[in-house]
């Protein structure tokens, strides 16, 4: 039975009001932990007249996901005091969602503990696993490739060095 057969509709992601407002509040509390935690103890804050400060870039990301989780839980809040109901959904997406806020923990952990490139090799190497890709040639090209790139690029472009 769908949520439209019990009466209840879902979102444009096949989510219900319930999970839309679960799902913004996690990930508003993600990213207040990112802007107000995880970055400014893991960035430096030393910068140059004409330098881009090393934590810009994440602050952004952080600040876009804030704003995108407050319009998540605006727009579950709105249609539920439309009265759409909750349907089963919305508990595979809310699992999915702490699937993935587990996977950037792990990555996060990872980045102290092994650096950005051992890093970034196996996240590469997973995702691309979990996607169905299955030549071994291409998954260890691009999982050696791709961090050492991005890593010599942060270094020229904008002097920051990867941890």
């Amino acid at each position: 039975m769908t949520p439209a057969d019990a009466g209840g509709e879902t979102g444009p992601a096949g989510t219900t009001p319930a999970t839309d407002i679960a799902a913004g509040v996690l990930l508003a509390i993600l990213a207040l932990a990112a802007l107000f935690w995880i970055v400014p103890a893991h960035t430096e804050t030393a910068v140059g007249d004409y330098d881009v400060s090393p934590a810009f870039f994440p602050r952004l990301g952080a600040g876009l996901v804030l704003v995108l989780a407050f319009t998540l839980v605006a727009t579950g809040t709105r249609r539920h005091l439309a009265g759409h109901r909750d349907g089963r959904p919305g508990r595979r997406v809310l699992a999915e969602l702490l699937i993935w806020s587990a996977a950037a923990t792990a990555t996060v952990i990872g980045l102290q503990v092994i650096g950005f490139i051992a890093t970034s090799a196996l996240v590469i190497a997973g995702w691309m696993l979990l996607a169905g890709e299955r030549r071994w040639l291409l998954i260890g090209a691009a999982a050696v490739a791709f961090p050492l790139v991005v890593d010599t690029a942060a270094w020229v472009f904008f002097t920051v060095d990867l941890p």
